[in-house]
Formats: C-alpha cells, structure tokens, sequence
C-alpha cells in the first residue's frame, strides 16, 4: 500500500513545476486517492490502524483532502463481527463461552474471578477503534456491559497461521 501511495506521487508528479497550477491540481488528485486508499487500509485492518487514521484526520498541518477522507474514522467505525471475536475468545479460553471468567488486570497481575456468562449478546450496543461493548447476563443474573478489545496483531501468526490478537474484558 505504502509502496502504491509513494508510486502515485512519484509518477503523477513528475516533470511538473512546484510552481505551476496544474502540480497544484495532480497533488490534490494524489492526495484524495491516497487518502482514500488509506481510509480502506485503516477500516480493513482496524484497531491501531483506525488510531493512527484519527490522529491523522486532527492533525492542522495534513493535507485537507487526507482530513477530510479520514474524518470519517472519528464517528463511523463499524463493529468487528462477532465470529472473529467468539473465535478469539474461544481458541484462548475454551470451546463454552458460558465458562469464560472475566479477566481483570490489577497491577500487572491477572485474575480470574468466578463470573461466568449465561447469555453474551452478539451485536455490540458500541464500537470505537480498538473496542466494543456487548451487553450480557451473568450466570447470577445480573445484567453487565462487557467491553472487549479484539485487536489483531499485524503479522503475528501463530503456528496454525491464526491472527494472534491482544484482548481483554471489563465488566461493568
């Protein structure tokens, strides 16, 4: 991608005079195609990729069509399907979701108190970049909001050639 986006300058740009108006007008067009291409990078890849896309879309000093392309990243982040965040949940703490603990993180401890699920709602109530908030009923009843963060890891594998992902769980 990067590669492509570098290649688009470069050839769209030469032998033109950084003067002239029709630079002016190729660097525009460069720059909305490869704002666009990296609005499909970011939404593809998610997580860190959707942060870098925001930080981007702020910055006073970027180039108004990368501003403009990538603005929509602040409000419109679509949800990770629940397959990949069930697979994920599945492979590292067993095949019965409704046997999954919540796992806190206390000063750089982990613990596995005794909270089970009874029902874990597949469509998030809420999506950002690097998260999402599924509503759930625990095994006691109670109703909780549970956030998952399901970030892949780019080019981390492991042995079966499975994404390897960083995640957690916070129940409220």
């Amino acid at each position: 991608m990067i590669a492509l986006v570098a290649a688009d300058y470069k050839y769209s740009l030469r032998g033109l005079s950084e003067d002239s108006e029709d630079y002016r007008k190729k660097l525009s067009e460069v720059h909305s195609r490869s704002a666009k291409r990296i609005l499909k990078l970011c939404e593809t890849n998610k997580g860190f990729y959707v942060k870098a896309g925001q930080f981007v879309a702020t910055m006073r000093r970027a180039p108004e069509e990368y501003t403009s392309v990538l603005c929509s990243l602040q409000d419109q982040v679509s949800p990770c399907h629940f397959k990949a965040i069930k697979e994920v949940l599945v492979r590292h703490l067993g095949n019965d979701l409704s046997e999954i603990s919540e796992i806190l993180y206390l000063e750089g401890h982990i613990f596995f108190p005794d909270i089970r699920f009874m029902t874990l709602d597949e469509n998030p109530i809420a999506a950002a970049s690097i998260a999402q908030v599924h509503r759930a009923v625990l095994k006691d009843c109670r109703e909780v909001a549970v956030k998952v963060g399901a970030i892949p890891l780019v080019g981390a594998a492991d042995e079966d050639g499975h994404n390897n992902h960083v995640f957690r769980f916070e129940v409220h």
